[in-house]
Formats: structure tokens, sequence, C-alpha cells
């Protein structure tokens, strides 16, 4: 059952992209977008030059249109092309040129010290992956940062509430309270970083409905 959801879960990033705002908006009260804009607190502030940001499967392209009213130079990567045609159409309706390209975290196709700042908003299990932290060093500049949004903890409860957590736990999802797991497996995410040039820095943020979890890697 759960490999059937996963598929699922797959399919909807995929071939059935088109629905993906609708779910994500569903089982999120309403916060998807709220939740994903967390990572803006951890940004340089724009300037006179302004920040390049690389976002690491950029999805629909929600954040990305954020960047660019914020003042950001954003870059985009995902490797479903049907998100990245749903980011180019919104964008391009908003008259931004899109810089967006299909690839992979594992390999991305930039220059070394690329960016000032990286971004992946609840991504799967490749954001732990050695190459994509060697990577993600790679492209980032001196004291640059990499920003993840891992997970969320619901502080609502009742039966839909419920639902959700299941929902998020069978996905592979975190959306449950702090606990001894999910705190050791942040430990053991952070132990690892240094070498691979990262300070690790984990911060909380509030909304209506949750509890964001907000990882900062600084380059080192």
């Amino acid at each position: 059952m759960n490999k059937l959801i996963r598929f699922g879960f797959t399919l909807l990033y995929t071939h059935f992209a088109w629905l993906y705002d609708l779910v994500a908006t569903c089982v999120s009260f309403g916060e998807w977008k709220t939740w994903g804009a967390t990572a803006l607190q951890f940004i340089p502030a724009p300037r006179a030059i302004q920040p390049k940001v690389l976002e690491i499967a950029h999805g629909p392209g929600h954040l990305h249109f954020t960047l660019y009213k914020r003042g950001y130079f954003p870059v985009g990567i995902d490797f479903s092309p049907q998100m990245g045609q749903m980011a180019r159409r919104r964008l391009r309706q908003h008259q931004i040129t899109p810089k967006l390209a299909r690839a992979s975290a594992l390999q991305l196709p930039f220059a070394n010290a690329s960016f000032d700042c990286l971004i992946a908003t609840f991504p799967t299990e490749f954001i732990s992956a050695s190459n994509t932290l060697n990577e993600a060093r790679r492209v980032l500049t001196p004291q640059g940062v990499f920003i993840i949004v891992p997970s969320i903890a619901l502080t609502g409860t009742g039966p839909f509430a419920t639902l959700i957590h299941w929902l998020y736990a069978i996905t592979g999802q975190q959306s449950g309270k702090v606990s001894p797991q999910n705190e050791a497996t942040e430990l053991k995410f952070a132990a690892k970083l240094a070498h691979y040039g990262f300070d690790f820095a984990a911060h909380q943020v509030y909304t209506q409905h949750a509890c964001v979890k907000v990882w900062v890697l600084t380059a080192i």
C-alpha cells in the first residue's frame, strides 16, 4: 500500500502536476505557500547587487515568483518537465523571463561559486545525498547559505489533522510533533555537514496551523 501511495505522490509531481496546487492546499489547511516562504526569512537581504538564489526542485513556481518580487535574482532547477512547464507559464503570465532548467541536485549545471543562496522546500531523500551536499557547497559563494525547509509539525487537532498526519507519513514526509526520532535524524544530518564544508543551524517558524522546521547551512 505504501509503495502504491508513494507512486501516486510521484505521479502528482509529474503527470498529474496540474492537480498539485489543489492537493497541496488541501493537505496544508491552505498554508502550503506560507510554509515554503518561511525560507525567505533566512536569505540575505537584497542589496545594490542582486543576490543570486538557486531554488532546487522549484515545483510550480510560487516561491520563485516571490523571490522575483522581493528583488532577488532567482534561478531554478527541477527534474520534472511538467513542473518546469507550470513554473514557466506562471512566470510568463507576470512578464517575467524564466531562468529555469531541468536538472538534478546531484549534478548541478553551474560554475563554482555561482550563487549567494540555495533554497529547497520539502525535498525528498536526495537532499542528504553526498553528491547533493558536495554540489551545493561547490556552487555557493563563501559564506553563502543553503536553506532547507525539511518538514512541518501540524499544531491542530481533530480527525482531519489526524488524516493529514497519516498522509504525510506514508508519502515519506514529516508532519508530526518533535520526537526523539526526528531530533536524532536532525542531529545525524548536522554532524556530517562539517565534512562537506557547512555550519548548521536549526530554526522553527510558527504559522497558524503548523510549526515549520528550517535548516540553515552556511558555507565555511
